[in-house]
């Protein structure tokens, strides 16, 4: 394939979260007339549950270091949520800490909006945006679309708005449509979904 080249003019959008913003780094697209190079800002092993406030872990302190570096007005993307629902909501579940999945991501969704607040106060004059959790792995599917439909929710929408953060919308990546309400359709049902071939791994 040819090497993509570069617009004679461009500006930096960050890209902040775990190790899928890598899949586009270095990137380059075109956002409201304007030249972009997606920048990944990485925060290795990020959850969302230890982004929150009361928070000593170690994510926490990158996460906010990671911001500092951000100019003033650069647009931002967030990518996080998908490394809560691979671990930690299994794991919260399994030892009792909540009485089902989906009061465990209600709670972390809750978490998400709070930080956002929290990254608005710090970035006022930037352009900020979520991305949806990744829904590539078939076993944790039922979790990272139920979260994605939490994020779409009324009250998720609101307090987006209220801290002027936009949710992104993205382009489906399986062979046949998803199912209407995915949280309410079984987890092998989803976790059976195909991938688009242009999105499947080798062997």
């Amino acid at each position: 394939a040819p090497i993509p080249k570069a617009p004679a003019s461009f500006k930096p959008m960050f890209i902040v979260g775990d190790s899928h913003v890598l899949s586009f780094a270095w990137q380059f697209l075109e956002f409201d007339d304007e030249h972009f190079m997606l920048v990944p800002l990485l925060i290795t092993g990020a959850k969302i549950w230890h982004l929150r406030e009361d928070s000593r872990f170690y994510t926490m302190f990158s996460f906010w270091d990671k911001l500092s570096i951000i100019p003033i007005e650069s647009p931002v993307i967030f990518l996080l949520g998908e490394i809560d629902c691979r671990d930690g909501i299994l794991r919260s579940v399994q030892k009792g800490k909540h009485d089902s999945f989906d009061d465990a991501l209600r709670t972390v969704v809750n978490v998400y909006l709070d930080l956002l607040v929290q990254v608005r106060k710090k970035l006022s004059s930037n352009k900020i945006f979520v991305h949806p959790v990744p829904i590539a792995l078939p076993e944790t599917r039922f979790l990272t679309m139920a979260m994605n439909t939490l994020l779409e929710t009324d009250w998720s929408q609101l307090s987006m708005e209220k801290a002027r953060v936009k949710l992104l919308r993205v382009e489906s990546i399986f062979v046949k449509d998803v199912p209407e309400h995915p949280e309410n359709t079984d987890a092998l049902t989803l976790a059976k979904l195909e991938l688009l071939p242009e999105l499947r791994l080798d062997g």
